[in-house]
């Protein structure tokens, strides 16, 4: 997935700096929607509260969208 949001801004006319920003925001809203489906999907049934959905999209948007992005920004040669 990172490759893929990479890739696609890698065709804009930004500067470094602002495609890594975008990346990086980008990542997190991904996975940030892919927890909120599996909330959707698995959380609503067992987990019916709405604080369960900030954690299941903060979490993964935080880790592997931030955190992952983060690193995959720091192994590319950008």
């Amino acid at each position: 997935m990172y490759s893929y949001i990479w890739k696609s801004l890698e065709k804009q006319a930004w500067s470094k700096l602002t495609r890594q920003k975008v990346f990086l925001v980008s990542a997190m809203l991904a996975f940030g929607f892919i927890g909120a489906i599996l909330w959707g999907l698995i959380g609503k049934v067992f987990l019916p509260d709405g604080s369960w959905l900030l954690c299941f999209i903060g979490y993964p948007a935080v880790f592997g969208g931030f955190f992952g992005g983060f690193l995959f920004l720091g192994g590319c040669d950008t």
